[in-house]
């Protein structure tokens, strides 16, 4: 019986690997320029897909950007409606009355 056998397990592997590196490689194929071309664009195409997805996003950007717009001026029109020129002490205190006296 063998008293070390991680130290043959060792050399064995040792070998191995040193005869793994010391082989040759093979030489790497250059891609046809059609293939290259036709793999560059299938991959710019599939870039532009998530673009519909921002053009939405801005889509509802702009929506929301006039409808605040919109409700600003639509506050401030009222509000110019609300103001009254009116300084007769007696016109207001019937227009607070009125209200008072609602059911």
């Amino acid at each position: 019986m063998n008293p070390r056998p991680h130290l043959d397990l060792d050399r064995s592997l040792d070998r191995l690997l040193r005869s793994a590196a010391a082989a040759q490689q093979p030489a790497a194929a250059v891609m046809p320029y059609a293939v290259e071309a036709r793999t560059l664009a299938a991959w710019r195409a599939r870039g532009s897909a998530g673009s519909e997805f921002a053009a939405g996003l801005r889509l509802l950007r702009y929506g929301l950007g006039v409808a605040c717009a919109v409700a600003l001026v639509t506050v401030s029109l009222s509000w110019r409606g609300t103001q009254s020129d009116t300084d007769d002490l007696y016109a207001i205190s019937n227009a607070t009355a009125n209200i008072a006296m609602l059911p």
